[in-house]
Protein backbone atom coordinates (compact mmCIF):
# COMPACT_ATOMS: atom_id res chain seq x y z
CA UNK A 1 0.00 0.00 0.00
CA UNK A 2 2.89 2.74 0.93
CA UNK A 3 4.76 1.72 -2.90
CA UNK A 4 1.35 2.40 -4.23
CA UNK A 5 1.10 5.65 -2.79
CA UNK A 6 4.60 7.11 -3.57
CA UNK A 7 4.21 5.31 -6.95
CA UNK A 8 1.09 7.86 -7.28
CA UNK A 9 2.61 10.96 -5.87
CA UNK A 10 5.61 10.80 -8.01
CA UNK A 11 3.12 10.12 -11.21
CA UNK A 12 1.54 13.45 -10.17
CA UNK A 13 4.06 15.01 -9.36
CA UNK A 14 5.74 13.95 -13.08
CA UNK A 15 2.21 15.77 -14.69
CA UNK A 16 2.57 18.67 -12.93
CA UNK A 17 6.22 18.96 -14.53
CA UNK A 18 5.02 17.89 -17.50
CA UNK A 19 1.83 20.54 -17.67
CA UNK A 20 4.16 22.89 -15.89
CA UNK A 21 6.27 22.89 -19.38
CA UNK A 22 3.97 22.92 -22.19
CA UNK A 23 2.10 25.64 -20.39
CA UNK A 24 5.79 27.61 -20.56
CA UNK A 25 6.69 26.59 -24.17
CA UNK A 26 2.67 28.07 -25.29
CA UNK A 27 3.12 31.18 -23.15
CA UNK A 28 5.76 33.42 -25.51
CA UNK A 29 3.59 32.36 -28.44
CA UNK A 30 0.22 33.71 -26.75
CA UNK A 31 1.97 36.67 -25.29
CA UNK A 32 3.64 37.44 -28.98
CA UNK A 33 0.25 37.32 -30.56
CA UNK A 34 -1.24 39.82 -27.79
CA UNK A 35 1.70 42.44 -29.04
CA UNK A 36 -0.37 44.67 -31.63
CA UNK A 37 0.23 46.60 -34.54
CA UNK A 38 -1.19 49.37 -37.37
CA UNK A 39 -0.46 50.42 -40.69
CA UNK A 40 -1.14 53.41 -42.33
CA UNK A 41 0.01 53.77 -46.19
CA UNK A 42 -1.57 57.00 -48.21
CA UNK A 43 0.46 56.28 -51.76
CA UNK A 44 -1.86 57.72 -53.88
CA UNK A 45 -3.22 61.34 -53.61
CA UNK A 46 -6.20 64.01 -55.37
CA UNK A 47 -3.40 66.73 -55.80
CA UNK A 48 -0.11 65.69 -54.35
CA UNK A 49 2.29 63.41 -56.23
CA UNK A 50 1.43 59.85 -55.97
CA UNK A 51 4.28 57.49 -53.46
CA UNK A 52 2.80 54.11 -55.40
CA UNK A 53 4.29 51.26 -55.12
CA UNK A 54 6.49 52.44 -52.40
CA UNK A 55 3.98 52.81 -50.17
CA UNK A 56 2.74 49.60 -50.44
CA UNK A 57 6.11 48.21 -50.26
CA UNK A 58 6.93 49.82 -46.86
CA UNK A 59 3.80 48.85 -45.26
CA UNK A 60 4.06 45.37 -47.01
CA UNK A 61 8.18 45.17 -44.86
CA UNK A 62 6.32 46.34 -41.42
CA UNK A 63 3.40 43.70 -41.86
CA UNK A 64 6.03 40.87 -42.42
CA UNK A 65 8.49 41.98 -40.06
CA UNK A 66 6.22 42.42 -37.33
CA UNK A 67 2.86 40.24 -38.17
CA UNK A 68 4.56 37.36 -40.11
CA UNK A 69 8.37 37.29 -38.61
CA UNK A 70 7.70 38.59 -34.65
CA UNK A 71 4.06 36.99 -34.88
CA UNK A 72 2.33 39.91 -33.48
CA UNK A 73 -1.51 40.63 -34.09
CA UNK A 74 -2.41 43.35 -37.01
CA UNK A 75 -5.07 45.82 -35.64
CA UNK A 76 -5.47 47.32 -38.96
CA UNK A 77 -4.00 48.40 -42.17
CA UNK A 78 -5.85 51.29 -43.97
CA UNK A 79 -4.80 52.79 -47.18
CA UNK A 80 -5.23 55.96 -49.40
CA UNK A 81 -8.67 57.13 -48.80
CA UNK A 82 -9.38 54.64 -45.90
CA UNK A 83 -7.06 56.36 -44.07
CA UNK A 84 -8.99 59.24 -41.95
CA UNK A 85 -7.39 61.61 -39.57
CA UNK A 86 -8.89 59.59 -36.49
CA UNK A 87 -6.59 56.65 -37.41
CA UNK A 88 -4.18 58.95 -35.39
CA UNK A 89 -5.18 58.69 -32.68
CA UNK A 90 -7.49 61.89 -32.38
CA UNK A 91 -9.76 60.74 -30.10
CA UNK A 92 -10.11 59.99 -26.15
CA UNK A 93 -13.52 57.83 -26.55
CA UNK A 94 -14.88 55.45 -29.16
CA UNK A 95 -12.42 53.82 -32.06
CA UNK A 96 -9.13 55.54 -30.98
CA UNK A 97 -7.24 54.31 -34.35
CA UNK A 98 -3.38 54.06 -33.61
CA UNK A 99 -3.48 54.52 -30.01
CA UNK A 100 -5.08 51.14 -29.65
CA UNK A 101 -2.06 49.09 -31.22
CA UNK A 102 1.73 49.21 -29.68
CA UNK A 103 3.37 50.08 -32.70
CA UNK A 104 2.43 52.20 -35.70
CA UNK A 105 3.89 53.17 -38.87
CA UNK A 106 2.55 55.63 -41.28
CA UNK A 107 3.72 56.73 -44.68
CA UNK A 108 2.87 59.15 -46.85
CA UNK A 109 3.38 62.84 -47.63
CA UNK A 110 4.22 65.64 -44.67
CA UNK A 111 3.11 69.06 -45.94
CA UNK A 112 6.12 71.63 -45.38
CA UNK A 113 4.24 74.78 -45.03
CA UNK A 114 2.50 73.75 -41.43
CA UNK A 115 4.22 69.97 -40.61
CA UNK A 116 0.96 68.44 -40.90
CA UNK A 117 0.84 64.83 -42.58
CA UNK A 118 -1.47 64.90 -45.78
CA UNK A 119 -4.42 62.99 -46.24
CA UNK A 120 -5.88 61.46 -49.56
CA UNK A 121 -7.85 64.32 -50.78
CA UNK A 122 -5.68 67.28 -49.51
CA UNK A 123 -5.38 70.50 -51.85
CA UNK A 124 -5.55 73.82 -51.63
CA UNK A 125 -8.72 73.31 -52.16
CA UNK A 126 -9.73 71.25 -49.31
CA UNK A 127 -6.80 71.98 -46.66
CA UNK A 128 -8.60 70.88 -43.67
CA UNK A 129 -7.65 67.39 -45.33
CA UNK A 130 -4.93 66.76 -42.94
CA UNK A 131 -3.52 65.77 -39.35
CA UNK A 132 -1.70 67.97 -36.98
CA UNK A 133 -0.20 68.09 -33.90
CA UNK A 134 -3.13 69.50 -31.98
CA UNK A 135 -5.73 66.72 -33.45
CA UNK A 136 -3.10 64.50 -31.18
CA UNK A 137 -2.27 66.44 -28.29
CA UNK A 138 -2.03 64.74 -24.90
CA UNK A 139 -4.28 62.04 -26.96
CA UNK A 140 -2.07 59.53 -27.00
CA UNK A 141 -2.82 57.61 -23.18
CA UNK A 142 -4.31 54.16 -23.94
CA UNK A 143 -2.38 51.37 -25.98
CA UNK A 144 0.15 52.87 -27.62
CA UNK A 145 3.74 52.84 -27.01
CA UNK A 146 5.48 53.77 -30.45
CA UNK A 147 4.79 55.50 -33.60
CA UNK A 148 7.08 56.03 -36.79
CA UNK A 149 6.02 58.63 -39.25
CA UNK A 150 7.91 58.16 -42.28
CA UNK A 151 6.97 61.72 -44.17
CA UNK A 152 8.65 64.96 -44.99
CA UNK A 153 8.73 67.70 -42.46
CA UNK A 154 6.17 66.66 -40.02
CA UNK A 155 8.20 66.22 -36.89
CA UNK A 156 9.98 69.72 -37.66
CA UNK A 157 7.09 70.97 -35.85
CA UNK A 158 8.09 70.60 -31.88
CA UNK A 159 4.39 70.34 -30.64
CA UNK A 160 4.39 66.84 -32.32
CA UNK A 161 5.85 65.39 -28.87
CA UNK A 162 2.74 66.73 -26.89
CA UNK A 163 0.59 63.45 -28.01
CA UNK A 164 2.36 61.35 -25.69
CA UNK A 165 0.68 61.58 -22.70
CA UNK A 166 1.63 57.89 -21.75
CA UNK A 167 2.56 56.66 -25.37
CA UNK A 168 6.74 56.19 -25.06
CA UNK A 169 8.44 57.43 -28.49
CA UNK A 170 7.62 59.05 -31.72
CA UNK A 171 10.11 59.01 -34.52
CA UNK A 172 10.38 60.46 -37.90
CA UNK A 173 11.77 63.57 -39.93
CA UNK A 174 12.04 67.18 -39.63
CA UNK A 175 12.62 68.12 -43.33
CA UNK A 176 12.59 65.84 -46.46
CA UNK A 177 12.99 62.77 -46.69
CA UNK A 178 12.30 59.72 -49.02
CA UNK A 179 9.70 57.02 -49.13
CA UNK A 180 12.23 54.39 -49.29
CA UNK A 181 11.23 50.71 -49.08
CA UNK A 182 14.39 49.19 -47.65
CA UNK A 183 14.21 51.28 -44.27
CA UNK A 184 11.95 49.62 -42.44
CA UNK A 185 13.27 46.10 -43.37
CA UNK A 186 16.86 47.29 -41.69
CA UNK A 187 14.65 48.98 -39.14
CA UNK A 188 13.50 46.04 -38.32
CA UNK A 189 16.31 43.61 -38.46
CA UNK A 190 18.62 45.76 -36.02
CA UNK A 191 15.12 45.55 -33.87
CA UNK A 192 13.90 41.96 -34.05
CA UNK A 193 17.07 40.15 -35.23
CA UNK A 194 19.94 42.06 -33.54
CA UNK A 195 17.40 42.90 -30.33
CA UNK A 196 18.78 46.39 -30.20
CA UNK A 197 17.08 49.03 -29.01
CA UNK A 198 13.91 50.71 -30.90
CA UNK A 199 16.30 54.41 -30.90
CA UNK A 200 19.46 52.57 -32.17
CA UNK A 201 17.92 50.61 -34.77
CA UNK A 202 16.15 53.82 -36.12
CA UNK A 203 18.99 56.05 -35.67
CA UNK A 204 20.94 52.88 -37.57
CA UNK A 205 18.39 52.68 -40.01
CA UNK A 206 17.87 56.39 -40.78
CA UNK A 207 21.57 56.40 -41.42
CA UNK A 208 22.19 53.16 -43.98
CA UNK A 209 18.39 54.79 -45.33
CA UNK A 210 19.15 57.99 -46.29
CA UNK A 211 21.74 60.77 -46.43
CA UNK A 212 22.63 63.86 -44.96
CA UNK A 213 19.71 65.63 -46.61
CA UNK A 214 17.47 63.90 -44.43
CA UNK A 215 17.28 64.95 -40.92
CA UNK A 216 15.90 62.38 -38.38
CA UNK A 217 13.90 63.31 -35.24
CA UNK A 218 12.64 61.20 -32.13
CA UNK A 219 10.53 62.64 -29.10
CA UNK A 220 10.75 60.48 -26.22
CA UNK A 221 8.43 61.21 -22.86
CA UNK A 222 11.11 59.62 -20.37
CA UNK A 223 14.75 59.27 -20.90
CA UNK A 224 14.27 55.76 -19.45
CA UNK A 225 12.31 54.78 -22.24
CA UNK A 226 15.34 55.17 -24.74
CA UNK A 227 15.95 52.08 -23.33
CA UNK A 228 12.77 50.48 -25.28
CA UNK A 229 12.91 47.39 -27.26
CA UNK A 230 10.30 46.12 -29.12
CA UNK A 231 7.97 43.80 -26.96
CA UNK A 232 9.77 40.51 -26.53
CA UNK A 233 13.35 42.05 -27.48
CA UNK A 234 14.36 43.21 -24.70
CA UNK A 235 13.54 45.39 -21.52
CA UNK A 236 10.47 47.82 -22.28
CA UNK A 237 10.33 50.92 -19.97
CA UNK A 238 6.72 51.65 -17.95
CA UNK A 239 4.56 54.58 -18.79
CA UNK A 240 5.23 57.96 -17.27
CA UNK A 241 2.81 58.02 -15.32
CA UNK A 242 1.46 60.62 -13.75
CA UNK A 243 2.36 62.46 -17.28
CA UNK A 244 4.73 65.05 -16.22
CA UNK A 245 4.76 67.09 -19.64
CA UNK A 246 8.57 66.91 -20.03
CA UNK A 247 9.77 65.16 -23.22
CA UNK A 248 13.47 65.14 -24.39
CA UNK A 249 14.11 65.32 -28.08
CA UNK A 250 16.89 64.29 -30.29
CA UNK A 251 17.65 64.50 -34.17
CA UNK A 252 20.47 63.88 -36.53
CA UNK A 253 21.75 64.10 -40.36
CA UNK A 254 21.47 60.62 -41.80
CA UNK A 255 25.08 60.17 -43.08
Amino acid sequence: MVRLEVGWYNMKLLWSILLAFVAFLLLPAATKASFTYSVTNIEQYDWLSDLYPYGTEIANEVRYWLGTKAGWTEKFYHKDSEVTKEDFGTSNIGYQGLDESDFHWHTGHGLWANYDIALSSYSPWNPWATVDSNDVRKKWDLENEWVVIQSCYVLGDPAWRDSLKYSHMIMGFSIVTYANSSFPETFFKYAIDYDWSIFDAFKKATILSFGSDVEAVIYVDSQDQLRDHLHGQGYVAPDEYPDDDLTFYYSWNCE
